[in-house]
């Protein structure tokens, strides 16, 4: 295959017409001179309640109080510097409360304002839509970015590589998989790998860590296409814009590293804050798949090709010039990486038959006393000591080759990136697998259907590094969520994220603009088995399946597990077929996207979802009219995070259901919730199956966390009653 192909300037003709490829940065240029909006509490109230404001913005605008106090908070809090923490519940329209502030605070003071989002429909909603409709509405001169993580974006370097010396690598999935990158590579302007719906990323992981923006790799303005490079552009344009839309997980990359991928900013905006503590227990912890190892030991030596050989086959010249390094060295390290790559596939075979033996979850925990980490300690006493090994010899040939001008450069800088990263990666296994930090959770895990192994580990506590690296280095945040308060507390999402003994934080929780007790009625039918009774699915899908063919709406199920969940759909999915109507469940049905697509396009059909249907789930009208929750969603005690801050907060003497599975189920229960009214207009019934919420004294801890009041039912007949009623009024 030619060099000159990876450029592919005839593509960008030939498919111009067939993609839609979106910028990255957006900046506006107003024909007329710029109004001077001012960054006080009125300043910001008359933009939303002036004809000349959002009327002018947004068709069919409507003053919402809701919207504007919570604006107003906002701009209060950056005037004096104060963390605000606000619920914010839909139908507030709380993305135009945060952004109107933070775009006339910028102007008005020409200071960046970061905006952190969790999921990517809220980041592309802000950048592509909300912030152009606001600074064109405003006739304001601005610029805002949309940035990612490095290894969101191709690197240029590595694409040509892949097609002038790497493309022999590939397997033949992969180079079918190359195709749709070739077409979009032509005539991508941003080198996001997000816009190309084409390319599967999580099925083609090993390619894209082939082609990706990398640290160890990247050569930074040494590189021949620094100038092209997609990631120095955005991270230049990201350095001069008003407002930087970001992602939980580059906020946090940004922590460990010092503010050098952001720069300095000191106001920032988190929406979708109530998955912070996650995002930052996903990311302030290491994560290590089987298939990097073997990558890397590959590199070293597979097949008469490596890192290793290149050296032998030097050594003959060297030795003239009096190598350090000897014959017997180099087959020794050759030796060792056969060696060790026996060892580590041995590892991984012993992790896959005690997680198929012992683990639902497809995950074990590593810890001193349990079974695995016994099994796993002498081999991974063995690895470290041949990985060392390796190691010392690449240090000891990097030595030479750096102080002699005999070696090719190149071969010097392959000696450089894969000295680093076996490092980092060897260091990582071994932690892990030692797993001798008391403060992290180290576990593994594996699924059936694939042959990889994961090496994980994370933080137990991450509050103390939010307070320390984030909230304390800032002069003023605002953080944002529909689902924050438990039992009308701050106080447990204060605690959960550093912030519960800053003095300079403020509180406010806006009121719903929904009617929610003539909008919604929530029923608990108390004649339910238990969750933990054999009866309890028989009940379950009874009264399903009865209230399903008495209301014929558009329905959600949710559910806290697959097992439920299959066993729910195959008891009810030729019944309901029988009758004309549509069943879909996540993992038979078709992807989470597909399945949506269909349910809000076959009239009353119904959906089968676990936890990703939870929250970011948007159905809006006759579409979704019934909701069921089949059961309180607590936390599994068999997630190995989860076990392990059960531990430490029974360490600390403090009761763990109280302290995390009750709150915590409650913002899911009150995330689940959300699914059903979207607008002012909607309607619907929510039936909750779990009868725990009236026999356990901890339920009115969840009642009264929902924003209406429920119904309780004692009896079948009662409960298709109340529900005939409601739909009669």
């Amino acid at each position: 295959m030619s060099s000159s192909l990876w450029k592919l300037k005839d593509y960008k003709n030939t498919c111009k017409d067939l993609f839609t490829i979106p910028e990255n940065v957006y900046d506006f240029i107003p024909q007329n001179k710029s109004p001077v909006y001012k960054p006080t509490e009125k300043g910001i109230e008359d933009i939303f309640t002036k004809d000349k404001g959002l009327k002018k913005i947004v068709k069919q605008y409507e003053k919402r109080s809701e919207q504007v106090e919570l604006a107003k908070r906002i701009i209060k809090a950056f005037i004096n510097d104060k963390i605000l923490i606000s619920e914010a519940g839909t139908g507030t329209g709380k993305t135009f409360a945060y952004l109107v502030p933070a775009i006339v605070w910028s102007k008005f003071f020409n200071e960046r304002i970061l905006i952190s989002t969790y999921t990517k429909n809220l980041e592309e909603q802000l950048f592509y839509k909300d912030i152009k409709s606001i600074a064109e509405g405003l006739n304001l001169r601005f610029k805002a970015t949309l940035l990612k993580g490095r290894n969101n974006y191709l690197c240029l370097k590595r694409w040509e590589e892949m097609f002038t010396q790497n493309l022999v690598a590939l397997n033949e999935d992969e180079k079918k998989s190359l195709l749709s990158l070739i077409v979009w590579q032509g005539i991508t302007k941003t080198g996001d790998i997000s816009e190309n719906s084409g390319f599967w990323l999580r099925k083609n992981t090993r390619l894209w860590s082939k082609l990706s923006c990398d640290t160890i790799e990247c050569e930074k303005s040494e590189c021949p296409y620094f100038e092209e490079c997609y990631l120095t552009k955005v991270r230049k344009e990201a350095m001069e814009s008003n407002i930087v839309v970001i992602n939980h997980s580059l906020l946090l990359s940004d922590l460990i590293a010092k503010q050098k991928i952001l720069g300095g900013y000191s106001r920032l905006i988190i929406d979708e804050v109530h998955n912070l503590e996650k995002a930052a227990t996903d990311f302030l912890g290491t994560t290590i798949n089987s298939w990097q190892v073997a990558n890397l030991l590959d590199r070293l030596y597979s097949k008469n090709k490596g890192i290793l050989l290149l050296i032998k086959n030097s050594l003959s010249f060297l030795n003239k010039n009096k190598s350090v390094i000897t014959q017997d060295e180099i087959n020794g390290a050759i030796e060792t990486v056969t060696e060790t790559k026996n060892l580590f596939k041995m590892i991984c075979r012993i992790i896959k038959d005690n997680v198929k033996k012992s683990a639902f979850t497809g995950k074990v925990r590593l810890k001193g006393d349990n079974h695995l980490y016994v099994a796993l300690n002498p081999l991974n006493s063995e690895l470290y000591s041949n990985a060392q090994r390796i190691i010392n010899l690449l240090e000891k040939f990097m030595n030479y080759a750096e102080n002699s001008k005999i070696t090719g450069k190149k071969i010097t800088e392959n000696l450089k990136q894969i000295h680093n990263e076996f490092l980092q990666t060897i260091e990582g296994i071994h932690n892990i697998l030692s797993c001798e930090e008391e403060t992290n959770c180290c576990w593994v895990e594996t699924y059936s259907e694939s042959e990889n192994v994961r090496f994980l580990s994370a933080p137990i506590v991450v509050s103390s590094i939010l307070k320390e690296k984030l909230f304390q280095n800032l002069q003023s945040a605002v953080l944002l969520s529909a689902t924050v308060l438990v039992e009308n507390s701050f106080d447990y999402f204060k605690e959960r994220i550093g912030l519960s003994e800053m003095e300079n934080t403020t509180e406010f929780a806006s009121d719903s603009s929904f009617d929610f007790s003539k909008q919604t009625l929530v029923i608990i039918p108390s004649f339910v088995a238990n969750p933990q009774q054999s009866e309890f699915f028989f009940d379950v899908t009874d009264i399903i399946r009865k209230i399903i063919l008495a209301t014929r709406k558009g329905t959600l199920i949710l559910f806290t597990s697959y097992n439920l969940l299959n066993r729910v759909y195959r008891q009810l999915v030729n019944s309901m077929q029988n009758d004309n109507i549509m069943m879909l469940a996540q993992g038979i049905s078709g992807s989470r996207y597909n399945i949506t697509k269909e349910f809000k396009e076959v009239k009353d059909s119904i959906l089968l979802g676990t936890y990703s249907f939870w929250e970011g789930f948007d159905v809006p009208g006759e579409a979704l009219e019934t909701l069921f929750i089949t059961k309180l969603p607590f936390p599994s005690p068999k997630e190995p995070i989860i076990e392990a801050k059960e531990e430490f907060i029974t360490a600390l003497g403090m009761d763990p259901f109280e302290k995390l599975y009750i709150p915590e189920a409650i913002i899911k229960l009150r995330q689940g919730f959300g699914r059903l009214i979207r607008k002012k207009d909607d309607r619907g019934i929510i039936v909750i199956l779990d009868n725990r919420l009236v026999k356990k004294r901890y339920g009115r801890k969840f009642l009264n966390s929902l924003p209406t009041k429920a119904v309780v039912t004692y009896s079948e007949e009662e409960l298709l009653e109340v529900v005939k009623r409601f739909w009669s009024e």
